[in-house]
């Protein structure tokens, strides 16, 4: 068998590893490239003028010229110790990944004199880590979008169990058959209320791929109502005053499950956590703020005190008051929510006067 030279040894060598090198003359700025540095990028040796000018110029993606070139325009001199990723336009118009390895030589006098270095097409490799990283950034958030469901519904279905044990509580303590009906007329609405959550709740799970339902345009005051129907014994309870204005914006494009979470959540907690001395007084309304749709709702009643809280009301687990049924997961479920569809909440709130939450859409 004929035996092959060094350099074609050499050059069959870097074309099986998918490599190409280069030499560069700092004081010159000549440059020699491989055949194969050509053929990586598509090219036939000596296609392209082989220099620093067309690497930078030409070849090298913008965002990674930072990687090459210091602040004063100045190349980067260093040696094998870093290795770069870096894209390159091929002949074809498309970039490619490469990794880049060079050292510095120096002269007698210890001064830069030549750069030598090889790249290698990762291309494949990098489209592979992408694709893993973008399946792992996928299951992560279906893992917090599932988390989140859950918790969502049993906090929100607590609102239908509640009311429903309530009524029922209140029917065995009932005599007059007219009063016993009208009660099982409440108990058979709150029970289609839950039916129609379950329902809502259900759009979220229909798209199982991207756990991502539908928008759709919704009216304030059509969601609000089916929300005070829900909490209607607890605000018959507790003789609560509600008024709405919707007339600013009266409608919003957005998931139906999550606005009535969100509702569910401020309003009901307005009315759990009234002031011990007089009735609760609840406004709930829309405007719009640099055309952004906001949801405002009012109370009147026992107040946080932000100064001693303020870093911990949309935490998990936190109460700050000493209701026996307070679970601290209201306000962090529908912060999450909120901003998991781009929105934002804030509180306003003064210790015996009451509270005020922003949401914006």
């Amino acid at each position: 068998m004929k035996e092959l030279s060094d350099n074609n040894l050499i050059d069959a060598l870097l074309q099986n590893i998918q490599s190409g090198v280069w030499v560069w003359n700092i004081d010159t700025g000549e440059e020699w490239w491989s055949d194969n540095y050509y053929r990586l990028l598509g090219y036939e040796p000596g296609e392209i003028t082989a220099s620093y000018h067309t690497f930078i110029k030409q070849l090298l993606h913008a965002d990674d010229i930072k990687y090459f070139i210091q602040e004063d325009g100045s190349p980067i001199l260093r040696g094998v110790s870093e290795v770069s990723e870096m894209r390159l336009l091929c002949k074809n118009k498309q970039y490619r990944w490469f990794e880049a390895t060079a050292r510095l030589i120096l002269d007698e006098q210890g001064k830069p004199d030549k750069m030598i270095g090889a790249v290698i097409d990762i291309n494949d490799k990098k489209i592979q880590q992408t694709e893993w990283q973008q399946t792992i950034d996928f299951l992560s958030r279906q893992n917090q979008l599932l988390s989140q469901f859950a918790y969502t519904a049993s906090h929100n279905f607590r609102s239908h169990s509640n009311n429903i044990k309530g009524l029922v509580a209140l029917y065995h303590e009932m005599t007059d058959k007219e009063d016993q009906q009208v009660c099982i007329q409440k108990i058979e609405e709150v029970a289609e209320s839950l039916s129609t959550s379950l329902m809502h709740l259900n759009e979220m799970l229909k798209n199982k791929n991207s756990f991502s339902p539908e928008r759709t345009v919704l009216y304030f005051d059509d969601v609000c109502k089916f929300v005070l129907n829900i909490l209607e014994p607890a605000i018959s309870k507790s003789h609560a005053k509600i008024s709405t204005n919707f007339t600013n914006a009266a409608t919003l494009f957005y998931i139906y499950a999550s606005l009535e979470s969100i509702l569910l959540n401020l309003i009901g907690n307005a009315i759990k956590y009234k002031h011990s001395e007089r009735i609760p007084e609840i406004h709930i309304s829309t405007t719009m703020v640099n055309n952004r749709t906001q949801l405002i709702i009012s109370d009147n009643g026992k107040g946080i005190d932000l100064e001693k809280y303020g870093d911990r009301i949309f935490k998990m687990y936190q109460v700050f008051h000493d209701n026996a049924d307070a679970k601290g997961i209201g306000l962090y479920l529908i912060k999450n929510q909120i901003e998991s569809l781009g929105g934002t909440i804030q509180v306003q709130s003064e210790v015996g006067k009451g509270s005020t939450f922003t949401v914006s859409f």
